[in-house]
């Protein structure tokens, strides 16, 4: 029986991984599943339905930056921030984040959140690869997720959890990847002969059926802070809309005093 399967490498004492994908790829299904398996590994839920269901829990689906520290601050004074959290890039945009340094500030305070905000990790989904080059790729581990029919396929083990076998018949799998970068270089004088080498391998396979999909109520709830995402941009765009237009309302005001410009 075909079964969600994801490598033990994945999982450490603390964790940051940065899921980066195409919109639809399965970021954040991908998400909850990384987190779900963790749970029922450890014996804190009792099934792999209520897994996926403790983990939509973890899902922080906020539509701004304020709403994200002001979240983060209340878990970091709480009595522990519990053991996963997951960050959506459907829901709060990272490219719309409206101050880089408050940003960076965040992504340390990440970097050290064990014990405070997260114990066994932070997940990020994202699609941008120009925001995980600039402030994640040193320290945290970058997953590449993507719809892919692959030769291979799941299933249970007799001791618990899932492996994975080679297979004539392609099956489809929302499919992660580890992506490392390597730079390789003999002892030269110039650095333009340094070779950039990318490495990658198959860290988890998740299939794509509906008893593995995002249950119902934490899918309302992403479709919910999707639709607060598009409104505050619309509004933003609104606000630059009217002061563009009282700007160039005054300025037109300004030339006609003064009888026309050069």
């Amino acid at each position: 029986m075909s079964c969600p399967w994801l490598s033990p490498s994945l999982y450490g004492s603390y964790t940051i991984l940065v899921l980066l994908g195409a919109p639809g790829a399965g970021k954040t299904t991908a998400a909850l599943h990384v987190v779900a398996y963790d749970l029922l590994r450890r014996g804190a839920v009792k099934d792999y339905r209520e897994a996926l269901e403790e983990a939509g829990r973890r899902l922080y689906l906020g539509a701004t930056t304020e709403e994200l520290i002001k979240y983060l601050l209340s878990r970091a004074r709480g009595d522990g921030g519990g053991d996963w959290l997951i960050i959506d890039d459907a829901a709060l945009g990272f490219l719309d984040v409206e101050s880089a340094h408050a940003w960076a500030a965040i992504m340390d305070a990440l970097k050290v959140a064990r014990q405070s905000i997260a114990e066994r990790g932070v997940i990020l989904t994202t699609t941008a690869r120009s925001f995980v080059a600039k402030r994640l790729v040193s320290t945290a581990k970058l997953i590449y997720v993507a719809r892919r029919r692959v030769g291979y396929n799941t299933i249970e083990a007799p001791a618990g959890g899932c492996r994975v076998v080679e297979d004539e018949a392609a099956r489809e799998f929302v499919v992660l990847k580890e992506i490392e970068w390597m730079v390789r270089s003999q002892d030269t004088l110039y650095p333009s002969e340094a070779r950039l080498g990318i490495y990658s391998r198959v860290v988890g396979l998740i299939p794509i059926a509906d008893r593995f999909a995002m249950p119902a109520p934490v899918e309302a709830a992403h479709m919910e802070a999707r639709r607060r995402r598009v409104e505050a941009q619309l509004r933003r765009a609104l606000t630059l809309l009217k002061e563009r237009r009282r700007k160039g309302g005054k300025l037109n005001k300004k030339i006609g005093a003064d009888g026309g410009h050069e």
